[in-house]
């Protein structure tokens, strides 16, 4: 029985008791090897009827129940193990968290209130919080300055997730990833590429040039926001980025004006993809988890893209003058 309070009251009461006192790291019961979770008896639970002293839950699965929760009921600490279990009790039980998953995976024995894997998590994750929190930190000025590759800053960040604990093991960093989202990204990149190579931008550089060059730079810059955001809608942000950047510079030349407010409009329009569930990671993600529907990306996205394109393209030549 594990018991938390002042060390005198708890040596008072365990001498009075005849019980004998270990003291135990609290890490040790609420941590990265261990912790608490709650688990319900169903109705066709072999658990039901039977009490905690002959539920084996301590043989079997190395399980202390600190607690029966019984609906308009009290039951005393000191007699758990007499109680005979009833269907719809809930153990508040403690554990390591490899044989608390193995407990909630027994779905005819015991149904576990939250995924213990998630609750597994979160309480690595919270006794780790600073740590996170300092390398997302170091990622963010890596990338910001440049100091290294990108891809080692990432891959540096992820490394020291696991070294500092924050990530529990290696299973559930690889649970954690959104392997869809990374094929969805990795097939939209040849698509770009497949456009380049037939000519269609190379034919958009042109159209824009001719008809609106004559109008004045600003809507050149209007027209190539334009087309890469809705180009954006289709292809990943990465994609359509590489993609209208070369081009937004080569447009510049030929009209003789500053590339700098181009190659900002193609940076913000790449990154405002609201109307369809493909066009950003996050859409992405989001769109197999909530159920959402594709009218429903264009029924929300459509006056969010208005308002951010105008919003942006007066920022940009307040800013970013030619």
């Amino acid at each position: 029985m594990y018991v938390s309070g002042a060390e005198a009251d708890v040596r008072r009461i365990a001498e009075r008791e005849g019980i004998k006192v270990k003291p135990v790291d609290v890490k040790a019961v609420y941590g990265k090897a261990g912790g608490v979770a709650v688990f319900t008896i169903p109705t066709d639970s072999p658990l039901v009827g039977r009490c905690l002293s002959d539920s084996h839950l301590r043989n079997d699965y190395r399980l202390n129940v600190l607690q029966v929760i019984r609906p308009y009921e009290e039951i005393a600490i000191m007699r758990l193990k007499d109680v005979p279990l009833e269907r719809g009790d809930m153990l508040v039980t403690q554990g390591e968290w490899s044989d608390l998953e193995r407990a909630g995976d027994e779905t005819s024995l015991l149904l576990a209130n939250e995924r213990v894997t998630d609750v597994a998590n979160r309480a690595v994750s919270e006794r780790h919080q600073l740590a996170a929190g300092l390398i997302m930190l170091m990622m963010v000025t890596l990338l910001v300055f440049e100091w290294v590759d990108p891809t080692v800053a990432v891959w540096l960040a992820a490394l020291a997730m696991v070294l500092t604990g924050a990530v529990r093991h290696m299973d559930v960093a690889y649970a954690s990833i959104q392997w869809s989202s990374l094929l969805l990204i990795a097939a939209m990149v040849p698509v770009g590429q497949a456009l380049d190579n037939a000519g269609v931008m190379a034919w958009l550089v042109t159209f824009i040039s001719d008809s609106f060059g004559q109008a004045g730079p600003v809507w050149v810059l209007i027209a190539i926001f334009i087309a890469t955001m809705a180009l954006s809608q289709i292809i990943s942000n990465t994609a359509t980025a590489i993609l209208f950047a070369p081009l937004s510079v080569s447009l510049a030349s030929a009209i003789e004006v500053s590339p700098v407010p181009l190659v900002v409009a193609v940076a913000i329009a790449a990154s405002l993809a609201f109307m369809t569930p493909f066009g950003s990671p996050t859409n992405a993600m989001v769109f197999g988890i909530g159920g959402y529907r594709f009218f429903d990306f264009v029924k929300v996205g459509l006056p969010l893209q208005v308002v951010t394109a105008i919003v942006a393209i007066i920022s940009i030549l307040l800013i970013f003058p030619f």
